[in-house]
């Protein structure tokens, strides 16, 4: 091989080099991990049922203004509901405050790993927030027809 060759041999892989470690990089800023950001410790809490929470075949977490349940990010809440059958998926608000009432709309639909259906069944409903934010969450559940 040429020495000319050997350098441009030598050229090419030193940015084949630099063009790896930059894409590299630029990977793990991407914001596409999925290591946590932040650290927070794993929690399960039971809600246990309550006659009051159902009414006419629908269960309610809490009433609607509150109190909600405090929903810190790690936190899986496993809500007993006592319809004695499977429900339909429930639609998880969110709020900032345990009665809703952070600013014009204190409510708001859960997205993304906000709030994370872990379980559903004849017994319970659990969902898990599977980010770093303290929320806290509401929701109404109708058994299946």
């Amino acid at each position: 091989m040429s020495l000319l060759m050997r350098e441009m041999h030598g050229k090419f892989l030193h940015r084949a080099g630099v063009s790896l470690a930059l894409l590299a990089l630029s990977s793990l800023s991407s914001g596409c991990s999925s290591v946590s950001s932040c650290s927070r410790p794993e929690e399960d809490v039971t809600v246990e049922f309550s006659p009051s929470m159902l009414s006419n075949g629908v269960y309610f977490s809490a009433p609607h203004g509150g109190p909600y349940q405090f929903f810190p990010g790690g936190r899986t809440l496993h809500f007993k509901h006592g319809l004695g059958r499977v429900p339909l998926p429930p639609t998880f608000w969110l709020a900032f405050d345990d009665e809703g009432k952070g600013g014009d709309n204190p409510l708001a639909v859960a997205a993304g790993n906000l709030a994370e259906l872990i379980s559903l069944d004849a017994d319970e409903i659990a969902v898990k927030n599977d980010t770093c934010t303290e929320l806290y969450v509401w929701f109404y559940a109708v058994a299946q027809p």
